[in-house]
């Protein structure tokens, strides 16, 4: 991790307005973040003829029960890394995204949605997706984020029973 200075050059509709009310100009804040190194190391590859090795999750009888699958920060980040800036900073901020799930299987779209958790963990919802491909606990499933489609990709990379897909 390293520190830098993060500069606001553009205010808020709020700060505007506080500005105007005082009779002051917009001063330009900065303030100190911490950011991680992005070297060419840091920056993980992404196999475009399996992409699905960028998250694997095993599914608990937990997650089944309900209809969630459990992130922690660090994958959530890696997910987020392609996607755009504003869903990205509406994610992390808290807030309940709605993400289209494109699940590669079938050609249904499901209306799944990322929470922010406890202990900065995440949850994506999406107990529709798990009962239509009917995820018992022990399935194994695979996700990244496709930039071409705007949304999460997700694939059943292996069942508990041992079918396969």
């Amino acid at each position: 991790m390293k520190k830098t200075f993060y500069y606001n050059f553009l205010p808020t509709k709020a700060e505007e307005d506080a500005a105007a009310a005082r009779n002051v100009p917009h001063l330009v804040t900065r303030t100190l973040v911490e950011i991680r190194d992005l070297d060419h190391r840091s920056i993980p590859v992404v196999d475009p003829n399996n992409p699905w090795l960028r998250i694997r999750k095993t599914i608990t009888g937990g997650d089944v029960f309900i209809g969630k699958i459990s992130l922690s920060e660090q994958e959530m980040l890696d997910l987020l890394r392609p996607c755009t800036l504003y869903k990205a900073n509406s994610i992390l901020a808290g807030e309940r995204s709605c993400v289209l799930y494109d699940n590669t299987e079938a050609e249904n779209r499901y209306h799944i949605y990322v929470e922010r958790g406890p202990q900065n963990s995440y949850t994506l919802r999406c107990l529709d997706l798990m009962r239509h491909r009917n995820l018992v606990p022990g399935d194994e499933v695979g996700m990244f984020w496709d930039v071409n489609k705007d949304g999460f990709r997700f694939k059943i990379l292996g069942r508990a029973n041992g079918d396969g897909n």
